[in-house]
């Protein structure tokens, strides 16, 4: 018996590192004023700590694992801008369809690169792309034997989104919609009892839409925060291998805050619906920086407007491919 593949990689499908600077709000809104002009560089670090179990039959495990995304954004315009960076993850998982005891450990790094475009009205449109790698370490220990293992998975990923920030008051709505596409191949490898298991290709396509909403609460002393919660709606129309489910919830809530160029946070998230990723919970903390000495804005506590945590974003960057 041979190991099927468990590769838990961090796929970093909704990484959009895209601010908005301006927006088109309704009757009585204020606008968001613009800030590219002494400020244009922005850089973040996003951390996620999740754990998550599988129903899929013959495929259940536990995973817990750690996702960093971290990298840069660039405004060449109050328009256009531009960005970089990588997210790395690890996970360890115990894999209770292999048998008592069988477990692994994965490392997952992704370059991608970002752009973004808002209009005259403040529709921001969005594109990523990337692509890493995976390595695994795998033990399993059938009639109490070690049996172990090291395949590799690549990744490739690209991803579209359309957003607008709206402003009501001290009140904010970032609604989005989002595609996301993902290709992983784990490449056939030999288990140290010399059995092989072939290459295995899984491909994911899933449109996401939602918004998140938040409340800007003046502290003194230059600080802002902003309780927020996020709501998106998760239809994956091109399933990957080991899931049943289509359609389910990407749930967020939490308080971030601003003072002078930083921004930072933190959020409780949790997945309902996937029947791969039962129970899943997790925390999120984050902090930015605005280099040129002007206010973070409250475009920069808004995790969805970096991609990260987007619908389809932190679900993807750590699951069964």
């Amino acid at each position: 018996m041979s190991f099927r593949r468990h590769v838990l990689g961090c796929i970093a499908f909704g990484l959009s590192m895209t601010p908005v600077y301006g927006a088109d709000m309704p009757v009585k809104a204020a606008r968001i004023a613009p800030a590219v002009a002494t400020n244009p560089l922005t850089i973040y670090t996003f951390d996620d700590f999740v754990r998550f179990r599988s129903e899929f039959p013959g495929r259940e495990y536990t995973s817990r694992g750690l996702i960093s995304n971290n990298g840069f954004t660039y405004a060449l315009s109050p328009q256009l801008v531009l960005g970089a960076g990588f997210t790395y993850s690890h996970s360890n998982n115990d894999l209770a369809y292999l048998g008592p005891g069988a477990t692994s450990r994965t490392d997952t790094w992704v370059p991608y690169g970002t752009a973004a475009f808002t209009t005259l009205d403040g529709l921001t449109f969005g594109v990523s792309g990337g692509a890493g790698k995976s390595s695994i370490h795998q033990t399993r220990f059938p009639a109490g034997v070690a049996v172990t293992a090291d395949p590799t998975a690549n990744i490739w990923f690209g991803s579209a989104y359309v957003s607008r920030t709206l402003q009501y008051g001290s009140f904010y709505v970032v609604p989005t919609v989002r595609v996301t596409g993902r290709e992983t191949q784990t490449n056939g490898y030999f288990e140290s009892n010399g059995a092989f298991t072939p290459q295995e290709n899984s491909t994911l396509g899933e449109l996401a839409g939602g918004a998140q909403f938040s409340y800007a609460l003046n502290a003194g002393n230059g600080w802002v925060f902003y309780p927020n919660v996020e709501v998106n709606g998760l239809w994956d129309f091109h399933r990957p291998l080991y899931q049943n489910s289509s359609y389910g919830l990407d749930l967020k809530a939490g308080l971030s805050a601003t003072v002078g160029p930083w921004a930072m946070g933190a959020a409780y998230m949790t997945i309902l619906g996937i029947d791969s990723y039962r129970d899943y919970n997790g925390g999120r903390l984050f902090l930015t920086y605005r280099f040129g000495g002007g206010a973070a804005g409250p475009a920069a506590v808004n995790p969805t407007r970096y991609g990260i945590g987007s619908a389809g974003g932190y679900r993807s960057a750590l699951g069964t491919q």
